[in-house]
């Protein structure tokens, strides 16, 4: 009896690991009405919204969400912060403290960014617009506006960022 529940412990350990694996950051400010809706199932849990509440963590392919008054400020496992303006739509697609690779898709609205020093050899943080991608090249303070629906407006505080087109048609880029 006593060796089938150390092995039920230890599946149960193993059965955890993906998903603190994929935790991406978490809400530490907020005004309503914010949501996290997470897009891609894990197991245990289907597609939903649900209220973002301070100390709640999100997960590689949730969005966080703001409507109209609403604002969200997240920190990121690797201490970077983003913040969401009302009216913003942000996917986490991926974020991996341990290699220093972020990538998010912000679907429409304007966020700020407050990324750490990125010093890995692979390392990388982007965001994708409808319209362009922002790197962030090392430690950076920006802002990306994409809440028009024909262009995206960045601006940089600190650091330096870089902005391509994309159009995978499209060549250049910008620093």
């Amino acid at each position: 009896m006593r060796h089938v529940t150390r092995l039920a412990a230890t599946a149960t350990l193993f059965l955890c690991l993906p998903l603190t694996a994929q935790i991406a950051g978490q809400i530490v400010a907020k005004a309503s009405p914010a949501a996290i809706a997470t897009l891609a199932p894990r197991p245990g849990l289907k597609a939903e919204e649900r209220e973002a509440a301070i100390g709640m963590p999100f997960h590689w392919h949730d969005a966080l969400v703001t409507e109209p008054g609403g604002r969200i400020r997240a920190r990121l496992r690797d201490g970077s912060f983003v913040s969401l303006t009302q009216q913003t739509k942000l996917v986490i697609q991926k974020h991996d403290s341990r290699r220093q690779q972020t990538s998010l898709d912000l679907v429409y609205g304007t966020i700020r960014l407050q990324v750490v020093p990125l010093f890995k050899p692979d390392s990388s943080f982007e965001i994708r617009t409808n319209y362009c991608i922002v790197g962030a090249l090392g430690q950076a303070d920006f802002i990306v506006d994409a809440s028009s629906p024909v262009s995206a407006i960045i601006t940089v505080f600190s650091g330096t960022v870089s902005t391509s087109n994309s159009a995978p048609t499209s060549v250049g880029r910008v620093q």
